[in-house]
């Protein structure tokens, strides 16, 4: 039986082994997460599934028709690890103070930000939740917030709506934009996107079942 050895190495051992450990897990998720949007990539390609499945000499199906379908792959009874939101913002002719302002309130909220469309869309391939948000400064004074999965279309990779929409934009009553307002729209848009994943989930179960 091994015997717990903790006690005999020096901290500096074990911070190596934390350090090799999380970087491990890391590379993990990383390399699963790019398997997943590669088998994507074939699919949208036009390679047929059952074809990939061979490829790799993958006897379940199941197992690629899951991926494709935006899916994990993984069982029934393996719940997957929940990815914290990023929130993808835009902000066109709107005062810095402002930006400052609301990124300290979502970075707050521990959701890390970016203001880069092919990032977004790449974190979106891998699994992570993204938030969009655009409150650029326009004629119609409205505020666009809502969940996005990225698809192919027409060879190029973009982001579409899965939840939320426009809004009309939350001001206070000296005409400033409401930031509080505007974060806790986000909140309720990611609040919002468990059950909607579990429904394109489900919908994917059945549409394999179908097929098969």
């Amino acid at each position: 039986m091994p015997t717990d050895t903790s006690e005999t190495l020096t901290p500096d051992a074990v911070a190596a082994w934390s350090l090799r450990l999380k970087e491990a897990s890391a590379a993990r998720d990383l390399a699963r997460d790019g398997f997943a949007a590669t088998v994507r990539d074939a699919v949208a390609a036009g390679i047929p599934q059952g074809q990939i499945a061979k490829i790799l000499d993958i006897k379940a199906r199941s197992y690629i028709y899951q991926l494709a379908d935006g899916g994990e792959g993984l069982d029934d009874d393996v719940p997957p690890v929940p990815l914290q939101p990023v929130i993808f913002i835009r902000g066109a002719r709107v005062d810095n103070s402002v930006w400052t302002t609301l990124q300290k309130q979502l970075w707050t909220r521990r959701w890390p930000t970016t203001t880069k469309r092919t990032e977004a869309c790449h974190l979106a391939r891998g699994g992570t939740p993204v938030i969009f948000l655009d409150f650029s400064k326009r004629t119609a004074d409205d505020l666009k917030v809502a969940g996005v999965r990225a698809v192919y279309r027409n060879d190029d990779l973009t982001l579409e709506l899965i939840n939320g929409g426009t809004v009309k934009m939350p001001r206070l009553p000296d005409g400033s934009l409401d930031t509080f307002a505007i974060t806790r729209l986000v909140q309720e848009v990611i609040g919002d996107l468990p059950a909607i994943n579990e429904r394109r989930r489900l919908a994917a179960r059945a549409e394999t079942a179908e097929k098969h």
